[in-house]
């Protein structure tokens, strides 16, 4: 896959995830914050790879420019501002799961572009591979805290005995 391939097929995920994260944003109910925090960083990665884009239009060449997440990337740094004990409805789990699948596929794409291109592509991709598993890793524990599974960031949240 060319460079060119690569950030047009990067581009249109980015699009589809931001998408989904809009609709459920606009849903509302516990998960709304979250969604909109994923939305908002979902465009800026898309005005990033659309800017690198043009860039390879117009030189060629890109640069891997700082890419720098609103939402950190270590989210247990920030689990006292995430309400717990909230259940989310049959609706609002569905477009999680929906929202995880799109985010594996997503990191699963720039794991393999890094794994592809060389070098500043190289480097722009991997920093997107690690920060969409880190979305990945909040969508999860959306879904371990709004279905009730007992389990949050992958924290058991009770004790048996």
């Amino acid at each position: 896959m060319t460079i060119e391939q690569a950030l047009q097929t990067a581009m249109a995920l980015e699009k589809r995830i931001m998408a989904l994260y809009e609709k459920a944003a606009a849903a509302g109910g516990p998960g709304k914050r979250i969604f909109t925090a994923l939305m908002k960083e979902e465009a800026s990665h898309l005005k990033y790879l659309n800017d690198r884009y043009q860039e390879w239009r117009e030189t060629g060449a890109i640069t891997a420019a700082p890419l720098t997440p609103t939402i950190p990337l270590d989210i247990t740094q920030k689990l006292q501002d995430l309400p717990l004990g909230a259940k989310g409805t049959a609706d609002e789990i569905t477009l999680l799961e929906q929202a995880l699948a799109l985010e594996e596929e997503t990191s699963s794409f720039y794991r393999d572009m890094h794994q592809s291109m060389s070098g500043a592509a190289k480097d722009m991709f991997a920093r997107f591979a690690e920060i969409e598993d880190g979305h990945r890793r909040i969508v999860q524990a959306e879904i371990d805290g709004l279905s009730d599974t007992g389990f949050w960031f992958d924290i058991r949240e009770f004790r048996l005995g």
